[in-house]
């Protein structure tokens, strides 16, 4: 999203770089920029170990119905 400061006249550097300095010590005190979402580890569906998927997890699922069955 593109914002435009000005467009009657054109800003001398001085002008612009004051504008960006405004701008961002009001971000600073809102807090936007310290406020960064942190992931956590990824962690298997299967088992619940983080460094592997479930794809490639390596513990084995047992059946509940074939359990039932061997009883």
């Amino acid at each position: 999203k593109r914002k435009y400061i000005q467009a009657a006249k054109t800003l001398t550097v001085r002008e612009v770089v004051n504008l960006i300095a405004k701008k961002d010590s009001s971000r600073q005190k809102e807090g936007k920029d310290s406020a960064k979402r942190v992931r956590g580890q990824r962690r298997c569906e299967r088992c619940g170990e983080a460094g592997h998927n479930a794809r490639t997890c390596a513990v084995e699922i047992v059946n509940v119905s074939n359990s039932n069955k061997s009883k």
